[in-house]
């Protein structure tokens, strides 16, 4: 899983880039995205992951994401970026 992180963080793209991008999609404002939106938001960043790699990144985080079926992205965010904060 690191290194899909690293290769995020290759490609410029910062913690703060996808969190506007993850906001756009948060119409109710509460910080949780449906996986869908998870996985769209990083092809439209130029990151193309599986679905697999995507929910492999989202379990990591957090063991119940399917069941869930969202993800609260700004803490998902700041745990596997930890060094992309503004």
């Amino acid at each position: 899983m690191q290194a899909i992180v690293e290769s995020i963080v290759k490609k410029g793209i910062m913690q703060s880039n996808l969190m506007e991008r993850f906001k756009k999609y948060d119409e109710n404002g509460v910080g949780k995205v449906p996986l869908e939106v998870f996985y769209v938001v990083f092809m439209r960043s130029g990151v193309v992951l599986t679905n697999k790699e995507v929910e492999l990144m989202a379990r990591q985080w957090d063991v119940n994401v399917v069941q869930k079926g969202e993800i609260e992205y700004e803490k998902f965010l700041k745990h596997f970026f930890p060094n992309t904060l503004n």
